[in-house]
């Protein structure tokens, strides 16, 4: 279900990246690269417990890359919207918190391969719940039949949210699917009392 981007575009975004002093990341199927260290770098190192693969040049850079990452200071940071109109036809650009600019493919989204998997497999969207709390999950907690929030969720994802759970740190996926799991049984409890 991964789309690739094109890497002549990929490449001229890196670029400019890099000319605003940001430092960028990108995924092929099982690697993740870099140019050089910085903090995007230590944090999703931290955050993946990998590490990454350096190159020295952007010449040397290949192919399948799915998905790029850029830090920026959310203060002055105006990279995203700079570069948009220029590679918006190519690329989407979303939020996953409030310094980490995630881009892939055009169209490519959680929503979307959420609903490709559904339509895949027969299931209708009603019956799907999603679990989310950053601006990259947002198409798909609107798009669910039941969007949930985690408790440490953006104020936009929480206002299109069905609920909210408790937090990350509060294990809120988990207590998310036991609350829906039991919800789901009692109303089949239900269904059979009523048969």
């Amino acid at each position: 279900m991964q789309s690739e981007l094109d890497l002549s575009h990929v490449v001229r975004l890196i670029k400019k990246a890099e000319e605003e002093g940001l430092n960028p990341c990108w995924f092929t199927e099982d690697m993740w690269w870099t140019l050089s260290e910085g903090p995007l770098v230590a944090r999703e190192s931290r955050a993946t417990k990998s590490t990454p693969s350096y190159i020295g040049d952007l010449a040397e850079i290949r192919g399948p890359i799915f998905k790029l990452l850029i830090l920026e200071d959310p203060q002055n940071g105006i990279f995203a919207e700079a570069v948009q109109h220029e590679f918006d036809c190519h690329f989407d650009f979303t939020r996953s918190d409030t310094f980490l600019i995630e881009i892939t493919q055009a169209g490519v989204s959680k929503r979307s391969a959420v609903e490709k998997l559904a339509v895949s497999i027969g299931y209708e969207r009603h019956r799907i719940a999603a679990v989310g709390d950053s601006e990259n999950d947002l198409e798909l907690i609107k798009w669910s039949g039941f969007g949930v929030a985690m408790g440490n969720a953006t104020a936009a994802v929480k206002g299109a949210a069905d609920w909210v759970t408790k937090s990350n740190a509060d294990a809120g996926v988990a207590h998310a699917i036991d609350k829906i799991m039991a919800a789901n049984t009692a109303i089949n409890d239900l269904g059979s009392e009523l048969t």
